[in-house]
């Protein structure tokens, strides 16, 4: 049992996923001496989980918003596509949905579906997304408002710009110039 605890640095996650189910499973076979082992395993398995949790948290609150954009990006890398998201808002700052859509050979409000998704990727590395003034949820409740993680919004001319932070992350990323 130690040597599988020991390796657990050595693990993905996705390994580390599947080794809590292998675990769980064991933990179901009736067998005492398969649930403890499973317990021991999977109390290890928590505890390195939120050791690795909290210096996540710490590397992440030592980064400026630059920083933390450009880690999330470099942590989950953009698609063609939303390299594409990027680029046209680039280059049309104050752009509406339709503007930036058509721009992609998209229609109507694609743009702002896509980019909002692209940054929702990565929420879990920047900060809580503002909620939206526009729409609602079922409950009532603002919706979130995704583009507002990496765009500011013109009210008044319904157009979406980089926010400095961002342009200069996507600069430093090499996504736009």
């Amino acid at each position: 049992m130690k040597k599988i605890i020991d390796s657990l640095p050595n693990k993905t996650a996705a390994e580390r996923s599947t080794m809590r189910e292998n675990a769980r499973k064991m933990a179901e076979s009736g067998d005492a001496k398969k649930l403890e082992q499973a317990e021991a395993f999977l109390a290890a398995l928590d505890q390195y989980e939120t050791d690795l949790a909290a210096i996540e948290y710490d590397h992440l609150s030592s980064l400026d918003d630059v920083g933390k954009i450009k880690e999330a990006f470099t942590r989950v890398p953009p698609t063609d596509t939303q390299v594409n998201l990027i680029k046209v808002i680039a280059e049309t700052p104050g752009g509406t949905a339709g503007q930036l859509s058509s721009a992609l050979g998209w229609e109507a409000l694609t743009w702002q579906m896509h980019f909002g998704m692209m940054a929702k990727d990565r929420q879990a590395y920047l900060w809580p997304a503002p909620p939206s003034e526009h729409r609602k949820q079922p409950s009532g409740e603002a919706a979130t408002f995704y583009c507002g993680l990496l765009t500011t919004y013109d009210k008044k001319t319904s157009g979406f710009t980089l926010k400095p932070e961002a342009r200069a992350a996507f600069v430093a990323l090499g996504l736009i110039k």
